[in-house]
């Protein structure tokens, strides 16, 4: 996992599956992260050396819709400004 600069902020193991994990915001002394912005990523390895390094697409609520500078902006829970062209997929969380 990397913060908004980009450094590495924690590593940890992950089952193989397809079920989605949900990450809790707490590091591993169970203390909460700083607020902010944060990108996953999953490696896979053979020993020591790497098979694949993929980022991880994220899930977020959002909770406002923007019009600014002839673009569409999405607020996301937490107060986070995304444009909505970095948005893959929406869910409805009632289905």
């Amino acid at each position: 996992m990397k913060n908004e600069a980009g450094d590495e902020v924690e590593r940890f193991d992950i089952p193989i599956g397809a079920e989605p994990l949900e990450w809790s915001g707490l590091d591993a002394q169970g203390n909460s992260r700083e607020l902010g912005l944060y990108s996953f990523e999953v490696v896979s390895y053979s020993g020591d050396d790497i098979l694949a390094q993929d980022a991880v697409e994220v899930y977020s609520t959002v909770t406002e819709v923007r019009s600014q500078g002839g673009e569409i902006v999405l607020i996301l829970q937490g107060g986070a400004a995304i444009a909505s062209s970095q948005v893959s997929a929406l869910r409805d969380p009632t289905l």
